[in-house]
């Protein structure tokens, strides 16, 4: 039987996973220098894991605004918005 700490994470990574953040260019690059042993893409997983995910066991949902696909000292682009396709996210 799986713990009550084990299925909190693999329910918040079902929610992650759901959302089909793309293992694109754009992630590598702007992961590649916070990714300490791991991968650009598992470092991005794992803000997002630690940040971005609100909500109590088992009703878990990304709160978009805090999703970050890069890391660094960029100036924010002008008038950016996220948008769900297809009720993703």
């Amino acid at each position: 039987m799986l713990s009550f700490s084990y299925r909190k994470v693999q329910k918040s990574t079902a929610v992650y996973k759901r959302c089909r953040f793309p293992k694109s260019d754009f992630l590598r690059t702007g992961w590649k220098l916070y990714a300490f042993g791991k991968s650009p893409f598992n470092a991005a997983f794992a803000y997002t894991l630690a940040h971005a995910i609100n909500g109590a066991y088992p009703d878990y949902q990304i709160n978009p605004s805090k999703v970050l696909v890069s890391r660094g000292h960029l100036a924010p682009p002008l008038n950016a918005q996220a948008i769900p396709i297809d009720g993703r996210c």
